[in-house]
C-alpha cells in the first residue's frame, strides 16, 4: 500500500471510530435489558402457541389446508397478535427510551423528534451499512424462495441473515443476549435449511421460538447476575 493510501484507511478508521463513539451511549440506552424482558417472554409464548399447535394440529388432518377454517383463523389471529402487538410495543418501548434529555440538557426529545433520534441511531452512519443490507436481503431471499417454489426456506434464510445484524448490535452495545441471538440464528437457520421442508412449523419453533426463549434467558441471566453482584458489593 502507499503512504496515501495508508493515511485514507486510518482516517476512515478513526471516523468509524468517532461514529461509533458518539452513538454508543443512546444505542445502549436504547437496546439495554429494561423492558425487554417481557417483549421476549411475549415473543417466546406467542410463537410456540402458533407453531407447536400449527404442527400438530398439520400432522393430525394430514395438511395445513385441510385443517377446519375456524382452527386455522385460530392460528393465523395468534400470529398477527404477535407480529402487530409485539410491533407496537417494540416501536413504544424504543420511543419511550429516546425521550431522554437531548445535547444541551434544555428539554425531553419527544414526538417525531424521538423518531427520527431513534432512526438515525438505528439506520444512520456506518449502521445503514448493516440495517439496509439486512432489509435488502430479507426481501430477496424471501422473493427468491417463493419464486423456485420452496417458500419454507425463506425461514431458515431470513433468520441467517439476522444473525449478522444481532453480532453487531451485540458488539455494538456490548449486551450478551444479541450475542446469543445471533449465533442461535446462524445455526439453528443453517440446520434448517436441511430439514425445514420435513417439519416446517418445528422448525419455525425451534429457530424463531426459540431465539425469543434464549433472549428472555439470557436476559434473566443478566438480571440475576447483577443481583449477585450487588448482593456481594452490599456484603
Amino acid at each position: 500500500m502507499t503512504d496515501s493510501e495508508i493515511d485514507e484507511l486510518a482516517r476512515a478508521i478513526a471516523d468509524l471510530k468517532r461514529a461509533t463513539k458518539r452513538n454508543d451511549p443512546f444505542l445502549r440506552s436504547l437496546f439495554d435489558d429494561k423492558g425487554w424482558l417481557g417483549l421476549g417472554l411475549a415473543g417466546s409464548i406467542g410463537i410456540t402457541l402458533f407453531c407447536l399447535p400449527a404442527h400438530f394440529l398439520t400432522a393430525a388432518y394430514g395438511s395445513f389446508a385441510a385443517i377446519p377454517p375456524l382452527l386455522q383463523a385460530l392460528l393465523w389471529a395468534v400470529l398477527a397478535a404477535v407480529l402487530v402487538l409485539g410491533g407496537v410495543q417494540k416501536s413504544r418501548l424504543l420511543l419511550r427510551k429516546a425521550r431522554v434529555q437531548d445535547e444541551t440538557g434544555e428539554g425531553q426529545t419527544e414526538g417525531p423528534a424521538a423518531l427520527t433520534r431513534v432512526m438515525q441511531a438505528v439506520f444512520g452512519g456506518w449502521g445503514f451499512h448493516m440495517a439496509v443490507p439486512l432489509v435488502i436481503g430479507g426481501i430477496g431471499v424471501a422473493a427468491f424462495a417463493f419464486a423456485v417454489g420452496h417458500p419454507w426456506y425463506g425461514v431458515p434464510g431470513l433468520a441467517i441473515l439476522v444473525c449478522f445484524w444481532a453480532n453487531f448490535m451485540g458488539l455494538v452495545v456490548e449486551h450478551r443476549e444479541y450475542l446469543v441471538m445471533g449465533w442461535w440464528c446462524l445455526l439453528t437457520g443453517l440446520a434448517g435449511l436441511f430439514f425445514i421442508e420435513k417439519a416446517p412449523f418445528i422448525w419455525t419453533f425451534i429457530i424463531y421460538g426459540g431465539v425469543f426463549w434464549c433472549f428472555t434467558g439470557a436476559l434473566l441471566l443478566e438480571a440475576k447476575g447483577r443481583r449477585t453482584a450487588g448482593h456481594d458489593e452490599r456484603r
